[in-house]
């Protein structure tokens, strides 16, 4: 029969794949589990600065980033006002500091980079396997499907550059067709971005 969304692997996938009731789920829990965390957190005493980051990355940053490169770039607006509150608290201030300059003063990255993070290092994982996903990825960057397509435009540019460093040429020198995924999936250059990238 035919139904409007359903779970799969933990991921709601709706008619449209645009995963919004996956990101509203995710949002509930994420403020239900940021609000039992500081409950009894404020600027004089509780948790500490290092405490709740800790606490942010193993439960709550841990669920948000599963399977995020199919579905939260397209619902990262929805989770803005969530991480404002989160950097609000994190920070202590109580006016709007500058976020940038909190987010690099604990170390959390924005989470559009985060997300850009985890798609690069889940490409690369993918085109090192030697599985149907890797095929997939290689017809992916021949049709140049918008999903994907910057980020394997971005290890691309890495690897043209890496490349170029390695035979003593300029970067304008290399061209980025060049790099020819097929070959990539098969050498170790691909791991080296996994292994290197960390949020």
């Amino acid at each position: 029969r035919y139904v409007k969304s359903t779970k799969v692997l933990g991921i709601i996938i709706d008619e449209r794949l645009c995963f919004k009731d996956h990101a509203e789920q995710k949002l509930k829990e994420c403020n239900r589990k940021w609000g039992l965390i500081t409950r009894s957190t404020n600027r004089n005493h509780g948790l500490n600065v290092r405490s709740l980051c800790l606490l942010l990355k193993t439960m709550i940053l841990t669920k948000l980033h599963y399977a995020s490169p199919l579905w939260l770039e397209k619902n990262l607006d929805a989770f803005r006002s969530f991480w404002n509150k989160v950097i609000m608290k994190i920070s202590g201030a109580t006016l709007n500091p500058n976020r940038a300059l909190v987010e690099m003063a604990v170390q959390l990255p924005p989470l559009h980079v985060q997300l850009e993070v985890l798609t690069v290092k889940f490409l690369c994982k993918s085109l090192s396997d030697k599985d149907f996903v890797t095929s997939t990825l290689l017809q992916v960057d021949g049709s140049l499907y918008k999903e994907f397509f910057a980020q394997l435009l971005a290890i691309k540019k890495f690897l043209t550059y890496k490349q170029a460093c390695e035979d003593n040429q300029t970067h304008t020198q290399v061209a980025l067709r060049s790099v020819n995924l097929v070959d990539l999936s098969q050498s170790d250059d691909v791991l080296h971005v996994y292994n290197s990238l960390e949020i």
